[in-house]
C-alpha cells in the first residue's frame, strides 16, 4: 500500500496540534478528514484535495459513524 491511499482522520483538526498533524500526513502524501466541532473549512482549502472538512462532535457517536 502506497501512501498514496491512505487516508486518516484527524479530530480536532482545526487548531492547535490538529492542524500540524493534518499539514504532515498530507505533505507526506495522505489524504485527511479533518473532523472538528468548529465550523471553520480554511485549513481544508488551504490542503486543497488532499483534505475534507467534516463538521463534527467525536463525543457524539451518531455523528461521529458518519464519517
Amino acid at each position: 500500500m502506497t501512501t498514496s491511499s491512505r487516508v486518516a482522520i484527524v479530530t480536532g483538526g482545526n487548531s492547535g496540534m490538529g492542524v500540524g498533524i493534518a499539514r504532515k500526513l498530507v505533505q507526506n502524501g495522505w489524504k485527511v478528514a479533518i473532523a472538528d466541532i468548529q465550523e471553520n473549512k480554511k485549513l481544508a482549502e488551504e490542503l486543497g484535495n488532499a483534505a475534507t472538512y467534516y463538521n463534527c462532535n467525536v463525543a457524539d457517536y451518531d455523528r461521529f459513524v458518519l464519517l
